[in-house]
């Protein structure tokens, strides 16, 4: 198991360049920011942090100012950066480093679906939709394929029933992902996975060359804590639950986002409106969770004995900015695999 703290920083500043989807035309735009940093040394946290802080005072941004130069300046000379990145143009855009590269562009389309072969009475066999996400994430920051790719998710998939289209006739999430995989592969030599959000609390991600998928549910709880050992905090806490796991069919999805509710839930309730300096999980002896590392590992451990060698990650955050992150110890989060 490997427990590293995540920092988090909103930001807003105006910069001079083109602006997102366009080719020619230079002006002044601007955007909020938000720049995630995960690392092991608390000193680089800080560091990073004050760096944030020093660039949203600027009255423009250095001249070199696209995303990915951007997070070079505020992660130059850092000593222990596993995973940092930035989004901007309200996440149309994001640039992960991890070990290489990586660019991610978002899209969001509006569609319908069913899923044909879950059992009867299911929620999901009913004709829904959803406000999709699609992040189609790629190993060159500089390619410019991400305006065809975006094209392409619009023309497709927008106000369309995915069922109708050849090789969706089981849309789930799973099977979404990796039939874009498939799909643009050959026109998209950098390509290195596709990201569905089926919901803002669910979604999987599909990389090419990997049998296994990644899928995540997120949980929310409000509860308090001690600091310093007499001020008392409150959070709105969220965790989001990973799994690793390969594609069950005839079902078409992983596993289903509602059992991983039902397998998780009674931790969650656990911990809800609760004081963690003193809390105890199902089944456990009371302990001192009220830091957000302590949480992240003890909920990761709890979680792993009930569901097994398929959960590979656990996030917490006690608030937009303050978190944790807890892998399992064969997971490398440097490696650029089964990131979310």
């Amino acid at each position: 198991m490997n427990v590293n703290l995540i920092a988090r920083r909103y930001f807003d500043a105006a910069r001079f360049g083109i602006p997102f989807g366009e080719t020619d035309r230079l002006c002044w735009h601007g955007h909020r920011f938000l720049f995630q940093f995960i690392s092991s040394d608390e000193s680089d946290i800080q560091a990073a942090l004050s760096r944030c802080d020093e660039i949203a005072k600027l009255y423009e941004l250095p001249n070199k100012n696209s995303d990915a130069d951007l997070l070079d300046v505020i992660t130059q000379g850092l000593k222990s950066p596993i995973w940092s990145e930035l989004s901007s143009a309200m996440g149309l855009r994001r640039v992960r480093v991890l070990g290489n590269e990586f660019l991610g562009y978002h899209t969001e389309i509006h569609a319908a679906h069913y899923l044909p072969n879950v059992h009867e009475g299911h929620q999901c066999a009913r004709l829904h939709g959803h406000n999709f996400g699609i992040e189609v994430i790629q190993r060159d920051k500089d390619c410019k394929a991400h305006l065809l790719g975006r094209d392409f998710l619009l023309e497709g998939l927008h106000r369309r029933l995915l069922n109708d289209l050849p090789g969706l006739i089981n849309p789930t999430s799973e099977n979404l992902a990796l039939h874009l995989l498939e799909t643009m592969e050959s026109d998209w030599p950098t390509l290195v996975a596709i990201k569905v959000m089926e919901t803002k609390q669910a979604g999987c991600v599909a990389y090419l060359g990997y049998k296994q998928l990644q899928i995540y549910r997120d949980f929310a709880f409000e509860s308090a804590t001690v600091d310093n050992g007499d001020l008392v905090l409150g959070h709105s806490y969220r965790m989001r639950v990973h799994l690793r796991m390969p594609l069950f069919d005839p079902l078409g999805w992983t596993i289903d986002y509602a059992e991983i509710k039902r397998q998780a839930q009674p931790l969650i309730d656990s911990l809800d409106h609760r004081d963690l300096q003193l809390v105890s999980l199902p089944d456990q002896e009371l302990m001192d969770l009220s830091s957000v590392s302590a949480l992240a590992a003890q909920s990761y451990l709890w979680l792993r004995e009930r569901i097994g060698d398929g959960l590979c990650m656990v996030e917490v955050f006690a608030s937009d900015e303050e978190g944790a992150i807890v892998t399992a110890s064969d997971q490398e989060i440097g490696s650029g695999l089964w990131l979310c």
